[in-house]
């Protein structure tokens, strides 16, 4: 199992903030960050394993 932290950004709010996402693969943490983090109309600014 693989953990990543993601930061993201809502330009409209002017706030940031970080979400930790739990999955077999960095690639499907990617994944499910897309969908809910930029689903929610967020941006992605960063993000790494932990």
């Amino acid at each position: 199992m693989v953990e990543m932290r993601f930061h993201w950004w809502n330009e409209d709010a002017e706030k940031e903030g970080t979400v930790k996402v739990s999955a077999p693969t960095v690639e499907d943490c990617i994944e499910i960050a897309e969908d809910e983090i930029e689903g929610a109309g967020l941006t992605i600014t960063d993000y790494y394993v932990i």
